[in-house]
This record gives structure tokens, C-alpha cells and sequence, in this order.
């Protein structure tokens, strides 16, 4: 309502203040409309980022921030804008202009609803209410079946193997966008508590919008992250793997199956894909010739 708007207006003034004064201090902290790096790592932008200099947590916003993004970076881009010429240190109020419209301080404006982009098991088991479902993409990113999964396609003991979003130049990564209400969020950050935040991303629709929204990344200094291995490797570990959700198996090749349904092109899936069918059409021979063997 219009009574509340100068007191947000203050709130939002006082917290630009404080950013300001501690990028100031700390100038190794950058900023971008849809990504944070501090000393050259991606952050998350749902709710902290961690000071590289003190390893403590700082929160520019409140806890499902994910509900204001798009409103957030709009208005911190806005903000960016506004600050060059107008202070001594132009670059560094904009980036905290920017801190602030990613984390949703701003959230005068918080949308009901935003888009989701899924692009592993979020592509063919949606478990969650939508409103709108569409094939996208992302770019800059590419799939890769480097982290681990405690719970869902393997244990503490023995993780599985899922995938998560790498960085690479050029590369755009097929997926699938849902439309979804903002408490949507609490269900999905269940699901991807292992090890998994929220990123703010642009993300281009199979019917040319292009539009900001969320998407859930596992990053390499996650606990469970396992990183690169060949891809035969990676298949064998997949083959070995099951967990509370199934057998690693069935995540892999219900993936390549949706990726296939969407005429989407992932050597690095299909592959691994290849290389798991190899494995089992070997097993099965062996186990033809082994008189040992269970009939």
C-alpha cells in the first residue's frame, strides 16, 4: 500500500548505506545481475553469501528471497543505474544496489508466482504444483553428472551419482521451466537439500521469451560434490548405485529418455548412457556363462 512505502523506502535506504560502506571495505566482493563471485567463486544469491575475509555469513534480505527476484534485480539494476555519476565511488554503490535487488530487499513488489528451470529429475518427475511447464534453456552452463546424492540414488556410505549445472562459455543446457507459486520453494528445497542452492538465471523459453528465474545448483564446494571422472567410470558407478529413491540406473535413463523426448542433444548423457548398457549387456553375458549363476 502507498502507507508503507516510505517506510520501505527508508529500510531499503539504510541497508543500501551499510552495503556501500562494506564493499568499500571489501573490494574483492563483484556483482552481477544474475550471479555473485567473491575472490572468483559462484555464490548463492537465495539469502548469504560468505565474506572471504572472515568466513562469516552475511544476509542482505530474509529467508525466501527467492519470492522477490525478479522484482529484486530489476530494481537493483535500476539502482546501479542511478548511482554513476552520483557518488565517488560509482562502481562500488552500484554493486551494492545490485547485492541488494538480487537478494530480494526490495521485495516491495514480490511476485506471487516465478519460473523454475529444472534439468535433471525436475525435467520428468515434477512432484510440485505448476502452473505453466515449457521447455528452455540456460546458457553458460552444461550438465554433468558430477555430484553426489546421499538421498535419493545412493546413501551416505555409498552416494550416487546426479547431476549438477558447470560453467562453460557457449555452452546452453536444455531443459525444463515450470511456472510455480512462491512457496513452491519450501517443497523444492527439500528435495534439493543435498547440497543444492538457489541461482538467479536468465532463462530462454521454447517460444522466444526470455525471462528471469530460479534454478537449483549444486556447486564444487559442496560436501557431497564428486566431480569429473570419465564417463565409463561414471557409468559403472551409476550401475553399482541405489538409494531411498531407486536404483541410480533409473535416474540416469529417464533422463537421456526426457532429453530424447525433447530432441535435446547431451553428449555427455548419452554417452554415459552408452556406456551403462555396455556394462549391463556384459553382466548379463557373464551371468549366461556362469554356471554359479541364479536361473
Amino acid at each position: 500500500s502507498d502507507g508503507g512505502a516510505p517506510y520501505a523506502r527508508m529500510v531499503f535506504a539504510a541497508m543500501l548505506t551499510y552495503s556501500a560502506i562494506y564493499m568499500l571495505r571489501r573490494p574483492e566482493l563483484t556483482i552481477s545481475p544474475d550471479s555473485a563471485e567473491l575472490d572468483g567463486q559462484l555464490l548463492d544469491l537465495s539469502c548469504t553469501y560468505t565474506d572471504g575475509g572472515s568466513g562469516n555469513e552475511v544476509c542482505y534480505g530474509v529467508k525466501g528471497i527467492g519470492t522477490g527476484l525478479g522484482a529484486g534485480l530489476l530494481a537493483g539494476a535500476a539502482l546501479s543505474r542511478r548511482a554513476r555519476g552520483r557518488t565517488r565511488h560509482p562502481r562500488l554503490l552500484a554493486g551494492a544496489a545490485r547485492v541488494l535487488g538480487v537478494s530480494g530487499a526490495l521485495a516491495l513488489a514480490s511476485p506471487a508466482h516465478l519460473w523454475l528451470f529444472g534439468y535433471g529429475s525436475l525435467i520428468y518427475k515434477a512432484d510440485f504444483p505448476y502452473i505453466e511447464r515449457r521447455p528452455a534453456s540456460i546458457r553458460g552452463w552444461v550438465r554433468r553428472f558430477w555430484q553426489g546424492s546421499h538421498d535419493h540414488r545412493g546413501t551416505a556410505d555409498a552416494p550416487g551419482r546426479v547431476v549438477t549445472l558447470i560453467r562453460q562459455a557457449d555452452a546452453v543446457c536444455v531443459g525444463m521451466a515450470y511456472l510455480i507459486a512462491a512457496d513452491t520453494l519450501e517443497h523444492l528445497d527439500i528435495r534439493e537439500k543435498n547440497g543444492y542452492l538457489r541461482f538467479a538465471a536468465e532463462l530462454s523459453l521454447d517460444d522466444s521469451r526470455r525471462i528471469e528465474g530460479v534454478v537449483y545448483i549444486a556447486t564444487e564446494e559442496n560436501a557431497a560434490f564428486l566431480g569429473p571422472a570419465p564417463e565409463r567410470e561414471i557409468a559403472r558407478h551409476i550401475a553399482e548405485s541405489i538409494g531411498p529413491s531407486g536404483p541410480n540406473r533409473d535416474y540416469l535413463l529417464r533422463l537421456a529418455d526426457a532429453l530424447r523426448a525433447m530432441d535435446a542433444d547431451d553428449p555427455h548423457v548419452f554417452e554415459i548412457e552408452r556406456e551403462l548398457a555396455a556394462l549391463l549387456e556384459g553382466s548379463h553375458k557373464s551371468a549366461l556363462f556362469d554356471p554359479d549363476a541364479e536361473r
